[in-house]
C-alpha cells in the first residue's frame, strides 16, 4: 500500500524471519533499501547476543535468499562488549556481502520505553571511550568520516551559540518516520511523549504543515545546552535532544558518556595531527 502511494521505503530487519513470501513481496515492490543488522561473525557470538538458538543459520539463509534474487542489501552492526572480539570479522563479512557500504555503530543508546532492567543490560554492553576510539581508528572508512566532520565544522561551530532552539538539525525537514502503530515522528529516535502525532486521528498534511513546525520551535534556556553548543569538539559528539532524553529524561541535558567519547576522539585526532606534522 505504501509503495503504491509513492513512499520510498527502507526496511530495517535482522532478516531471521525472511522467507520465500517476503522475497516475492520485495521483488514485486522493491524497497529503496533493506538494512540488515549483523550481531556476530560466528554462530556462538551471534546467538549469545540474540539469545536465540539457530538464529545465525536463519540469518545466513535469509541473506542467501536475498542475494540469490538480486535484492540489494546493506549490512550494519553494533559494536558491543559481547562481539568486540569479532568486529574485524564482522566488518570483513559486511563488506563482502553488502550492496555498496558497510557501517558499524559503537554508540549503544538506552531504550525508548526506559525499561530499567533492560537498560542495565545495555549499559553493561557498552564499550569504553578508549575501545570505541580504537575501533574507529582501525576502520579507515569510519576514520575518514570523523576527519571529514572535523573539516566541515571548523569554521561554523559558533554559528548557533545564541539560538535557544532545542533542535538545530534537519529534523523533519527532509524525512520523517511513521511508527508501526501509525504515529508520525520527525525522526526515528524522537519518540518521547508529546513528540509524536497519531495519524489515525490526524491527517498527514497536518503533521507535515503544522506538527513539524511546532516541534522544531521547541526552545530551552538550560545553561547545559548552551555549554554544549559552545564546545569546540561538539562535532565529535553524538549528543542530540532525542538521545539526551533517553539518557537523562530531559531533552536539554548534557550526556556524560557522550562527552567522554567526544574527548577521546579529539585526543585521537590531535595525536594523529602531531604524528603527521612530525
Amino acid at each position: 500500500m505504501l509503495k503504491r502511494k509513492g513512499f520510498l521505503l527502507t526496511v530495517f530487519t535482522n532478516a531471521t524471519l525472511i522467507g520465500p513470501d517476503h522475497i516475492e513481496l520485495f521483488k514485486a515492490y522493491p524497497p529503496r533499501e533493506i538494512e540488515v543488522s549483523v550481531y556476530g561473525a560466528t554462530a556462538k557470538t551471534y546467538e549469545h547476543v540474540t539469545r536465540r538458538t539457530g538464529a545465525f543459520a536463519r540469518f545466513q539463509k535469509a541473506l542467501y535468499l536475498l542475494r540469490k534474487n538480486n535484492i540489494p542489501v546493506r549490512l550494519k552492526a553494533m559494536a558491543l562488549r559481547s562481539n568486540l572480539h569479532e568486529q574485524a570479522q564482522i566488518a570483513d563479512f559486511g563488506r563482502t556481502y553488502t550492496k555498496d557500504y558497510y557501517r558499524f555503530d559503537p554508540i549503544l543508546h538506552l531504550r525508548m520505553d526506559g525499561n530499567p532492567e533492560r537498560n542495565k543490560e545495555i549499559v553493561s554492553e557498552r564499550l569504553t571511550p578508549q575501545e570505541i576510539v580504537a575501533l574507529e581508528k582501525a576502520d579507515s572508512a569510519r576514520f575518514a568520516q570523523i576527519e571529514g566532520r572535523c573539516r566541515s565544522t571548523e569554521s561554523t561551530h559558533h554559528h548557533h551559540l545564541k539560538c535557544d532552539h532545542l533542535f538545530q538539525c534537519g529534523l523533519g525537514l527532509v524525512e520523517f518516520d511513521i511508527r508501526h502503530d501509525g504515529h508520525f515522528r520527525l525522526c526515528s529516535s524522537l519518540d518521547a511523549p508529546g513528540m509524536t502525532l497519531n495519524l489515525k486521528t490526524h491527517s498527514l498534511r497536518k503533521a507535515i504543515d503544522q506538527f513539524v513546525a511546532t516541534i522544531r520551535d521547541k526552545r530551552s534556556q538550560n545553561p547545559e545546552l548552551f555549554e554544549c553548543k559552545a564546545c569546540s569538539i561538539q562535532h565529535l559528539c553524538s549528543w542530540c535532544p532525542a538521545l539526551a532524553y533517553f539518557e537523562t529524561g530531559e531533552f536539554d541535558r548534557r550526556v556524560d558518556c557522550f562527552c567522554e567519547i567526544a574527548h577521546a576522539r579529539a585526543e585521537m585526532m590531535t595525536n594523529r595531527s602531531e604524528i603527521l606534522n612530525d
